[in-house]
């Protein structure tokens, strides 16, 4: 998903519904952030949205939430057999006007897993700003039962040195990043999550490494990221429903 973006002169945090509207097809995209409840038998039992309360959202969340509650999911299991499951969800939503004024929904797509809940950007690094230095920082991250992040693995790719200096600015931000794990059969399992860090100075070192920055959800907002691997699965067949 969108990685985190480190730009001199401005840094943007993206939190609530963000919404980035196309010409081509005058639909506005839109993520929205929840916390789901999956019974034994794949059944939504609780449904919390994550995102900041604002008029657009609240309406947002009216709509989708029926439609939400009513999915069916692959449940997780314990020793082979399913169980209940506290787990994240990220839905990708397209939004667009009708002529009556009204508003037509569509999803694009619904993931589930563990959830970033802060991740504080890191600083840029002093020198590496001075020398007009960018850089793009790979750290994979696996979050503990109580929310903590640990570094498995922290790759830097710089297009001028200061390697060292971009790897310590990471570490210490993570350090401080936390995290909501899944809940599985009452208990938090720990789970992995691929975060980019991209120190950015403008110019083609940023579409370079926007191009190296694979998303597993192009565009998604900054703080949504979420594990490419759950303990559920999502059954329903989402792309063909239209609120």
């Amino acid at each position: 998903m969108k990685r985190i973006a480190i730009a001199i002169g401005l840094l943007a945090a993206v939190c609530g519904v963000t919404a980035v509207t196309t010409a081509k097809d005058k639909e506005t995209d839109l993520w929205l952030k929840a916390s789901v409840s999956i019974d034994a038998q794949g059944r939504v039992t609780g449904l919390d949205w994550n995102n900041v309360q604002t008029p657009v959202y609240t309406l947002l969340a009216e709509r989708v939430a029926p439609a939400v509650k009513a999915w069916e999911f692959v449940p997780a299991t314990v020793d082979g057999q399913p169980t209940t499951t506290r787990t994240g969800l990220l839905i990708h939503v397209f939004v667009s006007a009708l002529p009556d004024g009204d508003l037509k929904l569509r999803f694009g797509s619904a993931q589930t897993g563990p959830m970033a809940i802060s991740l504080t950007p890191p600083r840029y690094p002093h020198a590496a700003a001075k020398a007009g230095v960018s850089a793009l920082v790979t750290t994979l991250v696996q979050v503990t039962a109580d929310g903590k992040p640990i570094i498995n693995d922290l790759k830097v790719v710089s297009d001028g040195g200061n390697r060292d200096a971009f790897e310590k600015a990471s570490r210490e931000a993570i350090a401080n990043w936390t995290f909501r794990p899944e809940i599985v059969a009452g208990r938090a399992v720990p789970g992995t999550i691929r975060i980019p860090i991209s120190y950015c100075m403008g110019g083609a070192a940023c579409k370079r490494f926007e191009a190296a920055d694979t998303k597993p959800a192009a565009d998604a907002p900054a703080d949504t990221y979420i594990a490419s691997s759950t303990a559920v699965a999502l059954k329903t067949n989402i792309g063909a429903q239209a609120i």
